[in-house]
């Protein structure tokens, strides 16, 4: 296994929880925003095609992020 392989399933790991407090029953914005600045550092790190999925998830859960803490 590569370095470059466990940051990308890290990255699913963390989008994934990310999303999962963003859920109504779940709710902590917190964490939230931990995991968006956590994807956001290890970003720069992966090889292009990663970076551009971990970007496009970024984008997906700041998006989620304002609509949950409206």
């Amino acid at each position: 296994m590569r370095v470059s392989d466990l940051l990308t399933q890290t990255c699913a790991v963390v989008a994934s929880l990310g999303f999962a407090k963003l859920s109504p029953d779940a709710l902590d914005l917190e964490q939230s925003r931990l995991a968006i600045e956590a994807l956001k550092a290890i970003q720069p790190l992966l090889p292009e095609e990663e970076a551009r999925d971990v970007r496009q998830a970024v984008s997906s859960l700041q998006l989620a992020f304002a609509d949950a803490a409206k």
